[in-house]
């Protein structure tokens, strides 16, 4: 609602996205060396003994989850602009449209994302943990690189650097 009663032309401010490109990169960063500190302790793949071991507790990976889609630039981005012209389309059905596009996008999000999570669980028989720490260590490295791109771009739009 926020979008659709202005907040899409701010989010589309330069100063607004190297904030945001920077705050991303940021937690992106974390993320990368959370992954790499929990992975040393990592030693089976039975989900009880992970969780059990782990620091990490299912519902504050739900916050993180939630802290990552706001810092995401593009999440942002997404939304100011084909978001919001997908809930413009909505609103010619007025309120209704508009609960009917969010409420059908959401539940879109839920299914992908169930069925990655799915995935990622029944295949845990599948990986030797040698693998999996190889995997782990290489999305850590991406989540690294990631961050870096996310914080260049920031700074570029904060002080129209080019590099």
């Amino acid at each position: 609602m926020a979008i659709v009663n202005g907040l899409g032309e701010f989010l589309k401010k330069e100063f607004v996205i190297g904030i945001v490109s920077i705050l991303g990169g940021g937690l992106l960063l974390w993320m990368g060396r959370r992954m790499l500190e929990e992975i040393k302790g990592v030693q089976s793949f039975s989900q009880e003994e992970f969780l059990k071991e782990s620091k990490i507790k299912i519902f504050p990976l739900i916050w993180c989850g939630m802290i990552l889609s706001l810092s995401n630039p593009y999440w942002s981005l997404w939304w100011a602009t084909v978001g919001l012209g997908y809930m413009m389309s909505a609103m010619e059905f007025g309120l209704m449209g508009l609960i009917a596009f969010f409420v059908g996008h959401i539940s879109a999000d839920f299914l992908w994302f169930s069925l990655v999570s799915y995935g990622v669980s029944s295949g845990r028989g599948i990986l030797k943990p040698r693998i999996y720490h190889w995997i782990i260590l290489g999305c850590a490295i991406f989540l690294f690189l990631f961050g870096i791109w996310f914080l260049i771009t920031g700074l570029r739009y904060l002080f129209k650097i080019s590099f």
